[in-house]
């Protein structure tokens, strides 16, 4: 049994379950960590582990025992017990062992083909998670299904079940698809991820939102009961309280997990107009408060979609890039992969046009195309989105959405830009992921 008190586990906060070959990875520009695998196990955990800055700690053995063993080729992970056939690959890059990309998949749990419902939209999704929510049995125990990838475009949902009464205990395969975009926040103590109370299961499924609550928090699943087979997350974790119970995945597991990720970055600070590195976010941790970001690492890039360019991105002559310090060049492989950036911290909108200008700047030496999006300052509805603006390009204006249109009408003269990094070479969530707040004025 491991006992880390208060602290949040990197994976979950709290185990009496089973978690079965699944990782973290943890990246912070501390030497140091007391953040595990797990907060509080008093389960089973096998052939699992928290990958700290390259090493593979807190690593759990087939048999279930915690082991403090290297994994420095593909024979020592084989005589721990992981399954280097059908599971997992290994490789000599900081990130050791990964999943197998075509064997990423479960199928355990399906059913004949008209038992399914289908959702193909983010429509029908809503539709879905309001439904659950006011107990509807037909929904409540189905066998659901994902067509396509759901952006829920910044949209405060509520847990999907989130009490033992209310609970999904149906299936829920996400198809291999991406739920992204979504924000789920409470005061009261209760079960906070996107699944609030799981007693069926969730598979195939990979996620990319915000999370805040007090109790049982985690970006996929506050509390698990059921199964979860063939997840991954991407998404922010917030949770303070006496009874809090956080982690990256599930805050509580008293069921199965297995073949499941989650990355990690912890604990820095973000200065405008300067390089920054990988500790631009994480964990900060203040008696029983904590705060954890999690973006994807390049082990997980089979669930992206290429990211479109913006189509009014323009060149930036060398000439108006940011001022590099020299280290930003750098082989972006490293172990400190950086990030460059220019934008006005006021923003100017044209609200005849829907303009809102911002002269963001890329420069040509990143290594990564940048998304942006600004948020509202009152409750991070999503006022406007780019497409990708890549390395040697640059966006005067972004373009307010509806719901932009309304929150200036409104009043809002505040907010935050919110920088998304994905790597050229492949369309993966980096871990670079940043946010600055910003003024708005209406001309």
């Amino acid at each position: 049994m491991i006992n880390r008190g208060n602290l949040p586990g990197g994976f979950a906060g709290t185990n009496s379950g089973t978690i079965t070959d699944c990782y973290c990875i943890y990246k912070s520009g501390r030497k140091n960590s007391k953040l595990g695998f797990c907060g509080k196990n008093t389960g089973e955990i096998r052939t699992s582990f928290l990958n700290f800055r390259g090493s593979l700690t807190d690593l759990y053995n087939g048999k279930g025992n915690s082991s403090d063993k290297e994994i420095r080729k593909e024979a020592d992970a084989a005589l721990l017990g992981f399954d280097t056939a059908d599971i997992w690959t290994y490789s000599n890059d900081r990130y050791r062992l990964r999943f197998i990309d075509d064997k990423w998949s479960t199928d355990e749990k399906k059913p004949r083909e008209n038992k399914r419902i289908l959702i193909k939209n983010t429509e029908a999704f809503f539709k879905f998670v309001s439904a659950v929510n006011d107990l509807d049995e037909r929904l409540m125990g189905a066998y659901i299904m994902l067509s396509s990838d759901i952006d829920c475009g910044g949209r405060l949902l509520s847990p999907i079940g989130a009490s033992f009464q209310g609970g999904f205990r149906g299936v829920f395969d996400g198809g291999s698809h991406t739920i992204k975009n979504f924000r789920i926040a409470g005061d009261d103590i209760g079960n906070y991820g996107l699944f609030g109370y799981l007693r069926g299961a969730v598979v195939n499924l990979s996620i990319d939102g915000r999370v805040q609550g007090d109790g049982n928090v985690g970006s996929l699943c506050g509390y698990n009961g059921g199964l979860i087979s063939c997840c991954g997350s991407v998404a922010e974790v917030r949770g303070s309280g006496d009874k809090l119970q956080m982690g990256g995945l599930v805050g509580c597991n008293e069921g199965i997990i297995k073949k499941s990720y989650v990355a990690v970055s912890v604990h820095g600070a973000v200065v405008p107009l300067v390089p920054i590195g990988v500790v631009a976010a994480g964990i900060a941790l203040m008696g029983t408060v904590g705060f954890m970001v999690i973006p994807a690492a390049k082990a997980v890039d089979q669930i992206y979609a290429p990211v479109e360019p913006d189509r009014n991105q323009i060149i930036v002559p060398p000439s108006e890039e940011p001022v590099s310090s020299g280290d930003d060049k750098a082989d972006p492989s490293g172990p400190m992969n950086r990030l460059s950036f220019r934008f006005d911290e006021t923003l100017h909108i044209d609200p005849s046009t829907g303009d809102c200008f911002i002269n963001f700047s890329n420069p040509s030496y990143s290594s990564n195309k940048i998304v942006i999006r600004l948020e509202s300052s009152d409750d991070r509805t999503l006022m406007a989105q780019s497409g990708a603006v890549e390395p040697g390009h640059g966006l005067k204006h972004l373009e307010l959405t509806d719901a932009g249109y309304d929150k200036i009408n409104s009043g809002i003269r505040s907010g935050y830009i919110v920088l998304k990094a994905y790597r050229n070479e492949d369309d993966s969530r980096s871990m670079l992921d940043t946010e600055l707040p910003v003024h708005i004025v209406i001309e």
